[in-house]
Order: structure tokens, then sequence, then C-alpha cells
């Protein structure tokens, strides 16, 4: 389904049109706030802050320069890395974003797919807040080391590293979740 936004309307500030961009982006932004967030309800409190920001904002955003959803989705990732900087705690994708970025998981919906999507959850949700913040950045913003190094104001070979330890932590974090919960 195709949503047309009103921007003039919501640099306006019209209700309807910015309930419409806010209907619209919610899930999206709430599925970033989660990968950064410990909880559902920090995410909201993050998704909050990010809406305040977009519409705050949102006379700088010129569609001649770019789509809106980028926009929307760097105004979201800057607003929870800020919030990590304080927390200094993170949480993985909801399903629908893994399957969106390269886990190789069909969008079959099917019991033994679920319980594998789970399974994945959980293992990132139990990397340390280094690797999921590596992780998030490299895999679902698709920065590159050298992005990621300077956002975070560490090497590159330090996102490098991170990154190839958490997928190796994640590995062993489900080889020990497949045994535990199905009894191998």
């Amino acid at each position: 389904m195709n949503t047309i936004i009103d921007i003039s309307a919501c640099k306006r500030r019209e209700r309807k049109a910015q309930q419409q961009l806010f209907n619209h982006f919610a899930p999206y932004v709430f599925t970033v706030c989660r990968r950064y967030s410990s909880t559902n309800e920090d995410a909201q409190e993050a998704m909050q802050d990010c809406f305040v920001r977009i519409f705050n904002k949102l006379d700088a955003y010129n569609h001649h320069k770019g789509e809106l959803k980028p926009w929307v989705a760097k105004i979201s990732v800057n607003i929870c890395l800020n919030r990590l900087r304080t927390k200094k705690s993170m949480l993985p994708a909801s399903r629908a974003e893994l399957k969106e970025h390269h886990f190789n998981i069909p969008l079959v919906q099917d019991t033994e797919r679920d319980e594998k999507e789970e399974v994945l959850l959980n293992a990132i949700q139990k990397l340390s807040t280094g690797y999921r913040q590596i992780l998030n950045l490299f895999v679902f913003e698709r920065l590159k080391h050298k992005e990621i190094a300077e956002m975070l104001n560490i090497s590159e070979g330090t996102s490098r590293s991170q990154l190839t330890r958490a997928k190796s932590q994640l590995k062993k974090i489900i080889e020990k979740n497949k045994i535990t919960h199905y009894g191998l």
C-alpha cells in the first residue's frame, strides 16, 4: 500500500498530516528503536523522541535531496545512539527487520521459521552492548567500518574485530540454545 504523505501540511503542523506521517513510519521507527533499546518501554520512549525531532526538523527535509524514509531512519538512529551513550543498552531488531536484512530468512511464515527467528533474536539480545552496537550499525544500518569507527570514536580495526567477535559469539549462543531448546 502506497501512502502519500503531505509533507507541506506536516510542515504547517496540520494534525491530520502529522498523524498520517506518524502512522506510516511508526512501525519502522519502533523497529529501529527496539534494536538500540533494552526494553520495549525504552524503545517507545526513544520512538517518541524520534518523532518529536522529526516533526521539529521537518523544515530541514528537502525531497529533492532524497527520500523521506532514509531521512527518518538517520534521525532515528542518531536519537538511539545518543540515548545509548547515556544508557549503554541495546536490543536486536524485530523479526520483520531481520528478514529484511540479509539473514536469509524467507518470508514464508511457518512454525519452524518462527522458532529460528526467535532463536536469532534471543541470541542477538544476549550479545554484549558493544557487540550488539557494532552488529546493528554494520548489518542493519549498513555502515562501513570507517563510518562506524568515526561515529563511535574507535579504530576501524576495533570495529572489524568487534564484528568478528560478535558473529562468533552469536554462533556459540545459537548452538547452545539449540542444545538447550531441543535437548540435543
